[in-house]
């Protein structure tokens, strides 16, 4: 048993160091499967006590403390009725926090120990690509391997290669991503969408470019970006600050014009902007930003357009007002919003 605990601590030591391939990978499967709780449970904890001490000791106090209240209030609130806690429950709920809790922080590594970030994941499984997944709620931050920066907003994922830097700086974009490129001369940027590729060398610019929008857009705040459509009419374009390319997945087209750099990034500012925009479409973005589902009693009434912006964070608040355009009632149960309009 003592050479299995072993494994296993060399297993997750190579984790936390990035430094697992796929066999490796599925080679810590298995010894899981295999180790009874109890050994998971003082290697995990040895883990954590390596990640929980020195200059950042305040820091894993803090987030310890809240991922136990989130596990605690998980495990109360599916326990049986005629449980009574007891020293075996608190025993319990301890041993998987501190299971969990490893957990995140092995997954995170040292970046997330630099960033103090909380809804980011980051994986490299197959041992050539790097993932990094934002929450469903909120922005999270990504220092990439060159020093630059990218902040994603809520459900964006961003992707590339583990020899990124080496061998050229491409990366794979869905979603929404606020760009603060390092300049390189001899080794440009390519930050690639599904409809669009965007070339620099060293900028500042705004990508959206979720899957389940129609349109993709390049906003430039700094410098200047070449932005080039794909598929059968390809276009480039060369963009000047306060400019931006709009790209329209249902007709192929695309065209550069001015705007406003101040509300193509309120999202940072936790502001919701809606300029003229479907209402199907600011449902979606409202999906995204709290993390619900919004049902319609007439898909119709969301081709409807719809221009405003809000500071507010309180969904409730965001739907009376769009309550008062569009004279319509609407309920909310757990995490879906269901909204009648009137058919009068």
């Amino acid at each position: 048993m003592e050479n299995q605990t072993d494994n296993l601590n060399d297993l997750l030591i190579k984790y936390s160091e990035g430094t697992m391939s796929s066999d490796d990978y599925e080679h810590l499967l298995d010894v899981l499967n295999h180790s009874s709780d109890e050994d998971v449970f003082n290697v995990l904890g040895m883990h954590w006590d390596s990640f929980s001490c020195g200059e950042n000791k305040d820091f894993y106090h803090e987030k310890r403390v809240q991922l136990y209240e989130s596990l605690s209030r998980k495990i109360h609130r599916h326990k049986r009725p005629e449980e009574n806690k007891s020293t075996v429950e608190t025993f319990v709920i301890w041993k998987w926090f501190w299971i969990a809790a490893s957990f995140v922080l092995l997954a995170i590594g040292s970046w997330f120990v630099s960033n103090y970030m909380d809804n980011v994941r980051a994986s490299d499984w197959d041992g050539q690509n790097v993932v990094v997944q934002s929450g469903t709620i909120g922005n999270s931050s990504v220092l990439l391997p060159d020093g630059s920066k990218v902040t994603l907003n809520a459900k964006s994922r961003l992707s590339y290669g583990a020899d990124f830097g080496k061998n050229g700086r491409r990366v794979l974009l869905d979603g929404q991503g606020f760009f603060e490129v390092l300049h390189h001369d001899d080794n440009k940027f390519v930050v690639e969408t599904k409809f669009m590729d965007i070339t620099v060398y060293g900028t500042v610019f705004n990508v959206y470019a979720y899957e389940d929008n129609g349109i993709v857009e390049m906003s430039l705040l700094d410098g200047n970006v070449r932005v080039e459509t794909k598929g059968a009419s390809s276009q480039c374009f060369n963009v000047q600050p306060n400019e931006k390319v709009t790209y329209n997945k249902a007709t192929g087209e695309a065209f550069l014009e001015p705007t406003d750099n101040v509300l193509e990034t309120a999202w940072m500012k936790d502001y919701l902007v809606f300029r003229e925009e479907k209402l199907g479409t600011v449902f979606s973005k409202l999906e995204r930003r709290f993390g619900i589902m919004i049902k319609v009693d007439d898909n119709a009434m969301l081709s409807d357009v719809y221009t405003g912006t809000f500071d507010d964070e309180r969904l409730g608040g965001i739907m009376k007002v769009l309550q008062m355009h569009y004279k319509f009632r609407y309920e909310i149960e757990d995490d879906t919003v269901y909204v009648y309009f009137d058919k009068k």
